[in-house]
């Protein structure tokens, strides 16, 4: 039987087996992020990067807007998150998390379908679900996990019956997640090069007219959000090109952190722990071996998606004439969505940015097409599993109650979280500040790295700059003097803590402008019990005509 009639009449005989258990698939997906949130959603407080989003979130409760009130991501994960808060009528940590919860379940959902669209026993797809799941760490960075997933499902999509419809469905995806982040469109567009590329090569049509109308306008719908705010608020635009400007001026959107040398990980650092080796370690065999598992694959794809299978007639789709089955078009897609995220391995090499170049990769391993494998594959599935289990353990939010640390219980904002001690001693002694210099609302600086700060007071913060992590301009530094003169601030609490232990970073390296101007108009406190050897300056309140000048 030749012809796209007769492969796509063995689309659900190939996939039978699959199918089969993708109900439960999907059910388990959706319940484990909501049962880990259940477990430990009132577990741990990070002022730094989490703050950075749950700041944002109450902001635009509060009716600002990303970008242009306030230093952010892109717009698309703070409505989302501002939205579940608004439900819940709850400005509080714990209701942020639970729409993280909730989009964490729609990802790996998405994963599971994916993941069960290629042939294989019943135990392998559920086992394909917990597999994906353990990588959603962390979660208040599971907006750019849904990005990777959103990604794989629209360009698949696309290469399984490519048509108007299935274009317009790739415009809304890469729409959306370019509301999300604009890393992620650029990313997401690098894929659908690839793709539009790998399809010319085997059957030498460009895109019609119509389809690429169709993608045009799915693109409009996905990022419609982010077009309104252009549209209808004003100054949100000059922001929004303002903030790329930024990323040009630091020359990188993340600070690099290479793979670890072989030497790093066979000679442990003096004071590295048995549990942060094991770590790196892990880290280190989990990106070479997603390495060398993406070359394979790449070659796959370039082989199986070449003109030689071209099926007997015109019609069929490159899925069809590559692999037979909706599982070939998922794999496709998954490589060609791996590829330019697999530039974190070598960029910003951590578990945080890793997870997103993982994603992809497991997909694609639960769909490699072709004979079923074998006891050595499946075993190796089984360790991966089993590492990437391990590695992501290292990231959630109880790993230091499991490692026997004494949790503190203390309410922030109405929520009863349970915080390691150093969480809970930074909190007590951002209170006593407030209490003492900030009351009736007014505002304070935490630098450089603490702009939960602001929101476990619903403050809003003095300055546009919420997260001083890159060297900031002359220019910059003086308009935020400005912003700190004009909203009068009762105190200032910096730490000289150095991201990544660079002498290049810290506070009075990024902006010195700024700490010139705090140790010139505001009075620095003596040391106290509880600042002592915690690297924190706190300055309070001076003479209010105070100037640079």
């Amino acid at each position: 039987m030749t012809g796209t009639a007769g492969r796509a009449g063995m689309l659900p005989r190939a996939s039978m087996m699959g199918a089969a258990a993708r109900p439960w698939a999907v059910a388990l997906a959706l319940a484990l992020p909501l049962a880990v949130f259940w477990f430990i959603g009132h577990h741990g407080l990070n002022l730094q990067d989490e703050g950075f989003l749950w700041y944002g979130a109450q902001r635009v409760l509060a009716g600002e807007l990303p970008l242009r009130d306030f230093q952010s991501y892109d717009v698309g994960r703070y409505f989302w998150s501002a939205s579940w808060m608004w439900l819940f009528d709850d400005d509080g940590i714990v209701a942020m998390r639970a729409g993280n919860a909730v989009l964490a379940s729609i990802t790996v959902a998405i994963a599971a379908v994916l993941m069960s669209m290629r042939p294989a026993p019943a135990w392998r797809v559920l086992l394909a679900v917990p597999a994906f799941a353990v990588w959603m760490v962390p979660d208040f960075k599971v907006a750019d996990s849904f990005a990777v997933m959103l990604m794989v499902a629209g360009l698949a999509g696309a290469l399984g019956r490519v048509g108007a419809r299935s274009c317009a469905w790739l415009g809304i995806c890469l729409g959306v997640v370019s509301a999300i982040g604009i890393n992620h469109a650029l990313y997401g567009s690098i894929a659908v090069a690839l793709a539009m590329g790998l399809r010319y090569r085997q059957v030498r049509v460009l895109p019609s007219g119509g389809m690429l109308v169709a993608f045009v306008a799915g693109g409009v719908v996905g990022y419609s959000p982010v077009i309104a705010c252009h549209l209808f608020a004003s100054g949100f635009t000059a922001a929004f090109i303002d903030s790329i400007r930024m990323l040009f001026e630091a020359g990188t959107t993340n600070l690099p952190l290479p793979l670890p040398r072989l030497q790093a990980l066979l000679q442990p650092s003096a004071g590295q722990d048995a549990a942060s080796a094991l770590r790196e370690s892990l880290l280190a065999l989990s990106g070479l071996a997603g390495g060398g598992f993406l070359v394979l694959a790449m070659r796959r794809v370039w082989k199986d998606w070449g003109p030689s299978n071209i099926g007997a007639t015109a019609g069929d789709t490159p899925c069809d004439a590559a692999a037979g089955s909706a599982g070939g078009a998922v794999f496709a897609a998954a490589v060609l969505v791996s590829i330019p995220y697999a530039h974190y391995t070598v960029s910003r090499f951590d578990v945080f940015h890793v997870a997103l170049s993982i994603l992809p990769i497991l997909v694609a391993a639960w769909t490699w097409p072709g004979r079923q494998r074998t006891g050595l594959g499946d075993v190796v599935l089984v360790a991966a599993v089993v590492a990437g289990t391990v590695l992501s353990l290292f990231e959630q939010r109880a790993y230091p109650v499991l490692r026997g640390w004494t949790a503190e219980r203390v309410q922030v904002l109405g929520d009863t979280l349970y915080l390691e001690p150093h969480a809970a001693d930074v909190l007590s002694l951002l209170r006593a500040q407030v209490d003492a210099h900030a009351r009736d609302g007014r505002s304070f600086l935490a630098a450089p790295y603490w702009p939960g700060a602001y929101a476990v007071e619903r403050r809003r913060a003095p300055v546009w700059e919420i997260y001083q992590l890159f060297p900031a301009t002359e220019e910059r530094q003086r308009r935020e003097i400005a912003r700190l003169r004009e909203a009068d601030i009762g105190f200032s609490m910096f730490s000289l803590f150095r991201a990544d232990a660079r002498p290049d970073l810290g506070f009075e390296s990024t902006h010195p402008l700024i700490v010139a101007y705090i140790d010139r108009c505001m009075k620095l406190l003596p040391p106290s019990p509880s600042t002592e050897g915690r690297d924190i300056r706190i300055h309070v309140a001076g003479d209010p005509g105070c100037t640079m000048e």
